[in-house]
């Protein structure tokens, strides 16, 4: 009972940092720079049929207008709980399991010598793209609400 268990629980609990790490890294990042990605989804969406063209001069100025019009507290919060839902998934994934998911396959190209030395590239490469493609499909729901709580905010404009 004791061996086994114990050898697991210290690559576990390495693994849940790794993944707490990256995940609210990005997650504080999102907090941070939201008022940015509000202005940005607001211009592209503006350009999809049906939504009036509002904002005409610009990046800086579309954000002036925004924290003027909505206040800076609400101009904020549209969609930030999804952003930092998106981030905290895709980041935590992606960067996260990384290190896991390219020893593995590092070890399953070498079987016999217990996993050890460095990864090919060909192997971190793969291992990004797989971490990278599993957190955007985990993220995507979130990134699907994001952009919609984003439009509903900008229907008033």
């Amino acid at each position: 009972m004791g061996g086994a268990e114990a050898d697991c629980r210290p690559k576990h609990v390495a693994l849940a940092l790794e993944y707490l790490s990256g995940s609210l890294a990005s997650s504080l990042t999102y907090l941070l720079f939201s008022p940015l990605e509000v202005v940005k989804t607001r211009l592209q969406l503006q350009s999809t049929p049906g939504f009036q063209r509002v904002h005409q001069a610009g990046f800086l100025r579309a954000l002036g207008e925004g924290i003027s019009q909505d206040g800076l507290l609400l101009f904020w919060s549209h969609g930030l709980v999804a952003g930092v839902c998106r981030d905290f998934f895709y980041s935590g994934f992606r960067t996260g399991m990384y290190p896991m998911v390219r020893d593995a396959y590092a070890s399953a190209r070498r079987p016999g010598d217990g996993g050890g030395g460095e990864a090919s590239l060909l192997e971190k490469v793969a291992a990004g793209a797989t971490t990278g493609g599993v957190g955007s499909g985990l993220a995507n729901g979130f990134d699907v609400v994001r952009v919609r709580m984003l439009r509903l905010s900008t229907a008033y404009l």
